[in-house]
Formats: structure tokens, C-alpha cells, sequence
């Protein structure tokens, strides 16, 4: 039971925020001119914990026999060494298991999320944990492990990285192609939005915890593809290192309107236009929580479910909005009414990859991959009734001109034998 378990979460991170703020000014000397170096070093210093939290700001699973059930590979991506963390369901006759690929936040590592195995292996899910590189000195963040969402030419592919993964772990594990998805907080979660717009040939679905959407304003980017996108995206209102609102407040600057990175609402419009998502619903999760900040003011706190969807699809954008949350993952045995992870998992198993892209080969009417002979004995057994076509008539109507006769066999047998 996840809840019985041991986790280090920061419910009131804006609190601690705030403390360090304070405890960076009051540290410096009173009656002192301070020049503007004083004050970046004091950002620099108040980035830098943010790091720490962030890194302790993920669900720890302190039990054993989890850890000892962890295997690291080391796989070469962009002609670069990366490394990533799977844990395997125990059990025999499992059949294709899916997967889910879980990222770390900002100076994180693969450890950060992975006392998520407690949930996610008893439901035969694999877990996959990708380690993001380390960079020194970059613009804003300084010196720590990030996800490439931005997809920044001066930084390596991780878009790359994550699809590599999905290769090994299919090519060498009995995983199902067809339920492959995935989840991150914070950096994750950006990363994870990267993936819809990059990686929907291989992801089903995609949730995003605390983590908001980046879109490089060159017209091209994220425009198409080539299916519709379900989205799930977790995030409190009281977030102060990836704002909720427009022009929202952040240690690593406000947000900017109309800028590359989306706020919650920005990426409701951009995936509701997308999807052609017309219908709005609205579900209560929790109302008639809270806690005292550190001003001693009483915070209310409630969870709505939004939910924009299609009458013509099952595709849908999610929106749980933590009201009064901050930045965390947001779990019910900490009064938010849902565990991320729980809604995370309901949301993916609505959908399956095949739910959106087509594979089928027309004429592969045995579907092993391939057109040869026996398709076309097939062929002849449906066209003398000798087997039920109902199924596969669509796709042994080679030529699609409507009908199933003679003029399908003999094209496809020009195929075969390369005429």
C-alpha cells in the first residue's frame, strides 16, 4: 500500500521558500551598501537550495526488497553513454507488460521518483526512470542535471534518449508497443511535453506533475503529430518555481505572456485547439482543506478535475488544479483529495498507440508483418467463402476499389513475385 510507506514530500514549499529568502537577506551585514553582485549571489544561493528541495521534493520508497529489484543500463544515444533505471513486475506468465517512463525533476536523479514502484509494479507495469546529463554553468539554473525540453541544440537530445530507450526496452524485453507511456514533475513534466510534441510514434499518452509546456516560437514547432494527443496535466496554484498563472511569480523569473513556455491555461487552449476538444467538464475532488503559511494566514485548499473532451473522440486534455498547492507531487494522504500517480495510471489506460496510428500493412492479411503466399492463399479461401471475411476484408481489398475478386489476386501477386 503506497500510502503505508515512508515519503519525503514538501507540502508547504512556498513556505520554505520564503524562510530561505529571508534567511539569505538576514544573513548579509545591516548597515552595508550591498552592489548588485550581492544580490545575484544571494539568487545563486537561493537557486541553488531550490536544487536541494526539488531533489527531496520526490517520493521515496525505502523498502528493500523495491531496491533490490533495480536494474541500470547503459546505452550509447547521440553517440553519448546515458544511463536509465527499469524494475520489472515479479511473476511468471505476465504476457507484454507496459511500460511507464518516469522523469526526474531539475537536479534530480533516477532515484527521485522511484518509491513509484510500489504502485506501479503490482499493476505489471514497468517503471522506467531516465537520468538527465549534468551541464555546468547554464544560463539561469547554473550547474545541474536538466531535461533537454527545449530541445536546445546546445544541449543532447534527450527526445532521442527517450526514444532509444523504448527501442532497447521492446527489442530486449517482452514490452507492449501499444501501451508505452509517460509522467515527470517539474523538469519531467516539461520534458514530458517535449515528448508529446516529439515522440507520439511511440508514446500513448502523456501526464505532466508541476510541469508546464515549452514551445519554440519558430511556427513549426509541435504542430503536427500526425494524431490527437491525450494530456493529463497536475499542478497547484500557489507554485512559485513553475508558475500556474499567466505572469505568474517564479524564483527563476515570471512568467512572460506570450512567451515559449506555457502556463496551464495557454496549454488547455493550445491542446483543446489541437484535439478539437469543444466540451468542458468540471468534477470536485476535495474541498475544505488547508494549512497556515508562513505568514500565519489560513490557506484553503481544494482539487477540481477539468476535463476537455470531444464528441466525436476519446481523446481527452485533463486539468486537476491543487488550489492552494505548491510544488509537489500531490498525493490524497496529504489532504489533496488524488494521488498523482493513481490518475496518472486511469488516464493511461484509456488508450492504446494503435487507438491513434494505423501499422496495419493493406494485403498483410495474416498480419505477421509481411506480404507473401499465404496472404494471397487467404485471399482466394475469403473469396470462395471458405473463411469469414468480415474482419479482413478491408484489408485484403488490395487495390481498394470496394470489392474482393480476382483483380486483388492477381496484384498482389504481381507484388509478391516482383512484377
Amino acid at each position: 500500500d503506497l500510502s503505508s510507506r515512508i515519503f519525503i514530500v514538501y507540502n508547504d514549499l512556498d513556505d520554505i521558500l520564503r524562510s530561505l529568502v529571508l534567511i539569505l537577506l538576514f544573513s548579509l551585514p545591516s548597515g552595508q551598501n550591498y552592489s548588485p553582485d550581492s544580490y545575484t549571489k544571494i539568487q545563486e544561493n537561493y537557486i541553488n537550495q531550490i536544487r536541494k528541495i526539488e531533489q527531496q521534493n520526490s517520493i521515496e520508497d525505502l523498502s528493500n526488497d523495491i531496491n533490490q529489484s533495480r536494474e541500470q543500463f547503459v546505452i550509447n544515444s547521440g553517440d553519448t553513454v546515458r544511463i536509465f533505471d527499469a524494475f520489472f513486475p515479479s511473476g511468471d506468465s505476465l504476457g507484454s507488460m507496459p511500460m511507464v517512463i518516469i522523469m526526474h525533476g531539475l537536479g534530480g536523479s533516477t532515484t527521485d521518483m522511484q518509491g513509484l514502484n510500489s504502485y506501479f509494479l503490482p499493476l505489471g507495469m514497468v517503471p522506467v526512470y531516465p537520468q538527465a546529463l549534468y551541464y555546468e554553468n547554464l544560463p539561469t539554473v547554473g550547474s545541474t542535471t536538466i531535461f533537454n525540453y527545449g530541445t536546445w541544440p546546445e544541449l543532447y537530445d534527450d527526445v532521442a534518449f527517450v526514444s532509444d530507450i523504448i527501442d532497447y526496452m521492446v527489442e530486449n524485453f517482452d514490452i507492449d508497443g501499444d501501451r508505452i507511456y509517460a509522467t515527470g514533475m517539474s523538469n519531467g513534466g516539461f520534458m514530458t511535453y517535449r515528448l508529446a510534441c516529439d515522440l507520439a510514434d511511440k508514446i500513448t499518452a502523456f501526464a505532466s506533475v508541476t510541469g508546464n509546456m515549452y514551445v519554440q516560437l519558430d511556427g513549426i514547432d509541435c504542430l503536427d503529430q500526425g494524431r490527437e494527443v491525450p494530456i493529463l496535466h497536475i499542478h497547484g496554484t500557489y507554485d512559485t518555481v513553475v508558475p500556474y498563472y499567466i505572469g505568474g511569480f517564479s524564483i527563476f523569473g515570471n512568467d512572460v505572456p506570450g512567451d515559449e513556455t506555457l502556463t496551464i491555461t495557454e496549454s488547455i487552449d493550445f491542446w483543446s485547439d489541437y484535439n478539437n476538444l469543444t466540451v468542458e467538464t468540471i468534477d470536485t475532488l476535495m474541498t475544505g482543506g488547508g494549512y497556515f503559511d508562513w505568514y500565519g494566514n489560513w490557506i484553503e485548499t481544494s482539487s477540481t478535475k477539468y476535463t476537455y473532451s470531444s464528441e466525436t473522440s476519446n481523446v481527452q486534455f485533463v486539468h486537476i488544479q491543487a488550489e492552494g498547492g505548491g510544488h509537489i507531487w500531490f498525493m490524497e494522504m496529504y489532504g489533496w483529495g488524488f494521488d498523482s500517480h493513481v490518475e496518472a495510471y486511469e488516464f493511461f489506460m484509456q488508450y492504446e498507440l494503435s487507438d491513434f496510428i494505423d501499422d496495419h500493412i493493406n494485403g498483410d492479411i495474416n498480419s505477421d508483418g509481411v506480404i507473401d503466399w499465404d496472404d494471397i492463399i487467404m485471399m482466394i479461401q475469403i473469396i470462395l467463402n471458405q473463411i469469414p471475411s468480415e474482419d479482413i476484408i478491408e484489408l485484403a481489398d488490395y487495390n481498394h476499389d470496394g470489392f474482393l475478386n480476382i483483380f486483388d489476386v492477381i496484384q498482389m501477386s504481381d507484388f509478391v513475385t516482383g512484377q
